[in-house]
C-alpha cells in the first residue's frame, strides 16, 4: 500500500510539473517495493520514474528503467495491463526519440495484447511511430479508437498515464503536419489539448510547440 501511494504520489507530481518532489517519490517507491521483494511493484515504480527522467533530459536512465521493468516482467505471474503498459511507454521513447523500428516493435506488443475496450490507451504510441515512417494511412487508422471515447474532449486530462498521457496531442498534430493540412493546423487548438502553462516542462513540449510553429505554415 506504501509502495503505491508513493507511485500514486509521482504522478500527481510529475502532472504538476513537480519533478524533483516526484524523484523523491518514486525513488523511495522503489526501495519499499524492492525491500518486501514485490517485481510487480518495482515494475510499476520503473514505470513511474520514466516520465521524470524524460523531462529532466535523462533519455538514457528513462531507457533503461523502461528496459529494466520489461525485462522483469517474466517474474511476474499476472502483470496484466502493466505489459502493455510498460512496452507502450518504451514505444513512446523510441518515437519520441526517432527510433522508429523499435517504437512500432515495441507498440505493436502493446496493442497486440490490450482487450478492445483499452485500446485506445495504446494506440496513439503506434500512429507516431507510422507517421514518422510514412505511413500516413496507417496512422490515422491507429488513431480511430482515440475518437471513439468520449473524455477524449472533455475529462481525458483527469487520468494520467506518465509519459503516454500528451501524446494523442502530439500524434494528432505530426499526422496533420506530414499531411501537410494547414487548414486544420490553423484550427487546431493547442491550449485545449495541451498545450499551457501546466504542461511548460513536460517531454512534448518541443513537439508541441514545433506543431504550433507549423499552423503558421500557409502564411508565410
Amino acid at each position: 500500500m506504501l509502495a503505491d501511494n508513493l507511485f500514486n504520489a509521482t504522478g500527481v507530481s510529475c502532472a504538476q510539473g513537480n519533478f524533483p518532489e516526484a524523484s523523491e517519490f518514486f525513488q523511495e517507491g522503489l526501495k519499499v517495493s524492492r525491500s518486501i521483494g514485490s517485481v510487480h511493484l518495482e515494475v510499476v515504480g520503473l514505470l513511474a520514474s520514466v516520465q521524470v527522467y524524460m523531462n529532466s533530459g535523462d533519455i538514457d536512465q528513462a531507457l533503461l528503467a523502461v528496459e529494466a521493468g520489461i525485462e522483469k516482467l517474466g517474474q511476474i505471474v499476472d502483470a496484466g495491463i502493466v505489459t502493455a503498459f510498460i512496452h507502450s511507454t518504451a514505444g513512446a521513447i523510441y518515437s519520441l526519440i526517432g527510433m522508429i523500428g523499435p517504437a512500432i516493435d515495441h507498440a505493436l506488443i502493446a496493442t497486440d495484447i490490450t482487450e478492445p475496450a483499452r485500446m485506445w490507451y495504446f494506440t496513439a504510441q503506434l500512429a507516431l511511430g507510422y507517421v514518422h515512417s510514412g505511413r500516413l494511412q496507417e496512422a490515422a487508422e491507429a488513431l480511430q479508437p482515440i475518437y471513439t471515447q468520449p473524455r477524449f474532449t472533455s475529462k481525458r486530462h483527469m487520468e494520467y498515464f506518465g509519459i503516454i498521457t500528451s501524446m494523442p496531442d502530439v500524434v494528432r498534430g505530426e499526422l496533420l503536419l506530414a499531411e501537410k493540412d494547414f487548414q486544420q493546423l490553423v484550427e487546431y487548438d493547442l491550449e485545449s489539448h495541451g498545450y499551457n502553462g501546466d504542461v511548460s516542462e513536460d517531454a512534448v513540449l518541443p513537439d508541441l510547440l514545433r506543431i504550433k510553429g507549423g499552423r503558421s505554415g500557409p502564411s508565410r
